[in-house]
């Protein structure tokens, strides 16, 4: 059954007259075996669907026992250039400060801090170590990666220090909207005014008229119905605009 799943996903890479030509070869290791007589790039997608439906029944005593390797990614077209056109375009991204240490230093966390939340939020952790989905444990996990990644940049001295400074601070400023986040939906799940007063919390910090906080449940509840009634094909195409206050 397995080799029959692969030979499925391995033949939309053939073309019609290769499909024809081997179809015959109902076993996937044919194909496996023969990597000449196939394209480079349905032969990898099999040797990665293979490694991928094998995975699914290891132990969990195989799991993470491969040998270690660099987690270095080739950069991005253009992403280590400095501008090659444009003289005043360079000056002003070098008077702006986008060449700045800090500058550098805030993207180059932005990024890790992107792959961290990637790798945490993953859902084959619920089927790997049966976490939760939920956000204490995508959070537990955040944590997780987060310290790894610290750790290791403790070997890079004053540099290091800085950049591990500034993927902490990316990292907690994330949290603080993240928990926000999920007492607002605690709240919608409750009882009448429990949203507004995690609104008195996290909008007033608890100080001043409460009145504010139901005005501001009344506006919440109407634009979450607004955006009950928008296509969805705006909202992937990043088209809405939130109503006018007044």
């Amino acid at each position: 059954m397995r080799n029959r799943v692969i030979w499925s996903a391995c033949t939309v890479f053939l073309s019609p007259a290769s499909f024809a030509t081997y179809s015959a070869a109902a076993d996937s290791t044919y194909f496996l075996d023969r990597p000449s007589i196939v394209s480079k790039k349905c032969s990898n997608f099999c040797r990665l669907a293979k490694r991928f439906l094998s995975s699914t029944t290891r132990s969990r005593g195989m799991l993470f026992a491969d040998q270690p390797r660099s987690l270095e990614v080739m950069p991005e077209k253009g992403e280590t250039e400095k501008p090659k056109d444009g003289f005043i375009l360079r000056q002003a991204l070098r008077l702006g400060g986008f060449y700045s240490g800090e500058s550098i230093n805030q993207r180059a966390a932005d990024k890790l801090y992107s792959t961290i939340l990637a790798q945490s939020e993953d859902a084959a952790w619920t089927e790997i170590l049966q976490l939760e989905r939920s956000f204490r444990g995508e959070h537990a996990l955040t944590v997780l990666h987060v310290w790894m990644v610290l750790y290791r940049l403790r070997n890079e001295d004053e540099k290091g220090r800085q950049l591990s400074q500034v993927l902490y601070d990316s990292f907690q400023d994330d949290l603080e909207q993240r928990i926000r986040a999920e007492a607002y939906d605690s709240a919608m799940q409750g009882n009448q005014g429990q949203l507004a007063e995690a609104l008195y919390r996290n909008i007033f910090q608890s100080q001043g008229e409460q009145d504010r906080s139901i005005l501001l449940e009344r506006y919440v509840r109407r634009e979450l119905n607004c955006l009950g009634l928008t296509d969805a094909i705006a909202l992937f195409q990043g088209r809405i605009r939130f109503s006018a206050l007044f």
